[in-house]
């Protein structure tokens, strides 16, 4: 049986410095989706789900 693509993971999401508590998707109001990652190291991240890079730095 072929797995699901829709949700095979591409890359890690690296910048977190200790364990992410929670992951969120977030839709901003032009219609773009977001990743929201919390961890604690006491940030949350935004990430851009399509390249798996940072939107900006915490």
């Amino acid at each position: 049986m072929e797995p699901d693509r829709r949700h095979r993971a591409r890359r890690p999401l690296s910048g977190h410095t200790r364990a992410v508590t929670g992951i969120c998707p977030v839709t901003l109001p032009d219609g773009t989706t977001l990743i929201a990652t919390t961890s604690d190291d006491q940030t949350v991240r935004l990430w851009n789900p399509a390249t798996g890079t940072p939107t900006a730095t915490p």
